[in-house]
């Protein structure tokens, strides 16, 4: 079935029922109104506008483009006659000032409409209004002169969505005393088949049995008493309720009409459609959260996709570069910022403001290009100062330069070669901290052409380069990736350089606090490495020592860990998807679902099959679950993951960035809403 499923109060100004619709292919949909509430969730930008049909006096719609009817999802409404509209205002000879004002005005509620339609359809009730203006090209304070408020929005989206379509409908479906029985009839059909679709469904480790899927179906009609006003407006709650009931064997809640009487323009026949059209969404509410889903607890929390789309129209993103989440202060929000490499070859950021998303470009070098990334992070000039990002790259002349925000502006700066040396390919950056309340300091490790790892540091006063060289009679062949490491929450940061020498096997260059060293890692039992996946670590409580874990892809197309126990070295199968292969590797996160809480590492790979894997431990064991794909899309490249945290005391919440076979860039990531 198809429909919209959004959330609003009746006001006094006016009020509008759900529509219910007839697709194409004859099935019912259903535009149901139901308490528009401010989620929180995971807003995209669009750049495209959506075109504007044309308008009629405030209020109502009266006609819409053949884009927007379109969009419609050739909906048919079954209302005999169309509810009445409010009259528009008194005809007065209008100024030409005030023409121009009302045509602005009525342009900017035609935008706001037309925007409104694609998220209210894909979010709900979790619609957000900052989305709906950025899609329009406008303000959020330009819904409140034609519309009042986000609910005001609603009520008017419910009622010009099925109106160029009324004419077809009354030649379509004439009114007559007969009508009220077919409804009646449709309903009943419908149910039934609803009964039949959710029977034999997995849920809860279990299928749904024909009882259960009988009380699911008939506890749904609560959602009629909720919209007519004889509950709450906030009792959507109840609904959810009432459906787990019928999943879990609870008391069965009665019908609030007579089965076999329906006025056709009741709202009672507008919502016994409207249980139809919401019986996905309330089942995914009732679902408990998969536990291989996501960091949280609550059942209302899911992973999603979002196209964050690509630079410009005309410019896709050929790699990533690096991602960071930054903040404004020790109390703010971390906001994330990905850096990629366009078709252009230029450096360009997505990054979130708070409210919504952007693209900006970064540029490149005076005269140069970048050619490949070494990675990004952020540093700190004081434990209650800004984080600042710096993304640093390789350019076509093999030199390392960085991108750096100071404060106030971008810059930036050529870090230039080891001597005599090129800089071959990026293993990682990291920032390092003397004591936890010095200043941070990036670390910046390379391979270079000869071969050997080299760190560009920064020492407090200026930019140094150090040669690590490599493992005792080994060269090396490829990176892994970095991390530092902390003893204690007192201690300064050492860091870890993971890298494959040309046996296969893995070699780690840490400093001890005093030296740096190299240490063999070795590979998994008899499993060469093929190439690395990263390197993060984990800690068992907020106090207690930091211990690193290295992932790796071995030749058999399966993921390996190498992690520290705290007092020797191991090696673990992780395995591969269930009957997939590794194809290639996204990154590695940790995640903690509270700030005492543990660490607990989450690793996104891409399978044979062009989809996004991660493998996650849940505090007792390791699990792998599928993300998926971006609905319509393949993925084609690996990108960069990271975590969110919505204020200190939050959940942190994985996101993984992908690039689709259309060069837009993707995120999958954990929504609490």
């Amino acid at each position: 079935m198809h429909g919209v499923l959004v959330e609003t109060e009746p006001t006094a100004e006016c009020h509008a029922d759900g529509g219910v619709f007839l697709t194409a292919d004859g099935q019912a949909g259903v535009v149901s109104v139901v308490a528009v509430k401010e989620g929180h969730g995971h807003n995209v930008s669009q750049r495209r506008r959506p075109p504007r049909p044309d308008s009629v006096c405030d209020g109502f719609a009266a006609t819409s483009s053949a884009a927007n009817a379109a969009a419609a999802h050739a909906w048919y409404p079954v209302h005999t006659s169309p509810p009445a509209l409010p009259p528009c205002h008194a005809a007065r000879r209008p100024t030409t000032a005030a023409r121009a004002r009302a045509e602005a005005k009525e342009r900017n509620r035609r935008a706001l409409l037309d925007a409104a339609f694609p998220v209210a359809s894909r979010d709900g009730h979790r619609a957000r209004l900052d989305e709906i203006a950025e899609r329009a090209g406008l303000t959020t304070g330009a819904v409140y002169s034609p519309f009042g408020s986000k609910n005001g929005l609603v009520i008017a989206l419910v009622a010009d969505s099925p109106r160029p379509h009324y004419e077809e409908i009354e030649q379509a479906v004439p009114a007559g005393p007969d009508l009220g029985s077919r409804l009646a009839t449709s309903i009943r059909s419908q149910e039934d088949h609803l009964v039949a679709l959710f029977t034999g469904r997995p849920h809860n480790e279990a299928t749904v049995t024909p009882h259960q899927a009988q009380r699911l179906t008939t506890a749904l009609p609560l959602i009629g008493e909720v919209h007519a006003g004889r509950q709450r407006a906030g009792s959507v709650g109840e609904v959810v309720r009432a459906v787990r009931d019928g999943l879990h064997g609870g008391a069965r809640t009665r019908l609030a009409y007579p089965r076999n009487q329906v006025n056709p323009l009741s709202r009672y026949s507008l919502y016994e459609f409207a249980q139809l059209r919401s019986v996905a969404s309330l089942l995914a509410q009732a679902r408990p959260a998969r536990a291989g889903c996501g960091p949280g607890r609550n059942a209302m929390a899911s992973w999603k996709w979002n196209n964050q789309e690509s630079p410009t129209a005309t410019i896709g993103v050929r790699a990533t570069m690096g991602a960071v989440t930054m903040k404004d202060d020790a109390q703010a929000a971390q906001r994330p910022y990905v850096f990629v490499r366009g078709y252009d070859s230029r450096l360009h950021v997505n990054w979130w403001d708070g409210k919504a998303w952007h693209w900006s470009d970064q540029g490149t070098p005076a005269g140069r290009t970048v050619i490949e990334r070494v990675g990004a992070v952020t540093v700190q000039d004081g434990p209650n100062a800004q984080q600042r990002p710096y993304a640093f790259v390789i350019t076509d002349d093999s030199h390392l330069h960085v991108n750096w925000w100071d404060g106030s502006k971008w810059n930036w700066n050529d870090q230039g070669a080891p001597s005599g040396r090129l800089v071959r390919e990026g293993v990682g950056v990291v920032s390092v901290q003397d004591s936890p309340s010095a200043k941070q300091r990036p670390y910046v490790f390379v391979l270079t052409d000869d071969f050997r790892l080299w760190v560009n540091w920064w020492d407090g006063s200026k930019w140094n380069w150090s040669d690590q060289g490599a493992p005792p009679n080994h060269t090396i062949s490829r990176p892994l990736g970095v991390t530092t490491v902390k003893d204690d929450p007192n201690a300064f940061t050492r860091p870890y350089a993971f890298v494959i020498t040309e046996d296969s096997r893995v070699w780690v260059n840490w400093w001890d606090g005093s030296k740096w060293n190299w240490s063999d890692q070795g590979a998994p039992s008899g499993q060469p490495v093929k190439k690395g996946v990263g390197a993060v670590s984990v800690q068992n409580d907020p106090n207690a020592q930091q211990r690193p874990y290295a992932f790796v892809q071995g030749y058999d197309s399966k993921l390996y860990v190498n992690w520290w126990d705290g007092s020797k070295w191991n090696w673990s199968d992780q395995g591969a998807p269930g009957g997939r292969l590794i194809l290639d590797s996204v990154g590695v996160v940790t995640m903690k679902d509270d700030p005492n809480a543990f660490t607990r590492p989450y690793v996104f790979v891409l399978g044979d099959d062009s989809k996004l894997y991660v493998n996650w431990w849940d505090g007792s064991k390791w699990n792998w679950a599928a993300q998926g794909t971006p609905p319509g899309r393949v993925i084609e490249r690996p990108g960069e993951t990271l975590t969110m945290q919505d204020n200190p005391s939050a959940a942190q919440r994985p996101y993984a960035f992908v690039i689709t076979d259309d060069s837009d860039l993707y995120v999958n990531w954990w929504s609490l809403a």
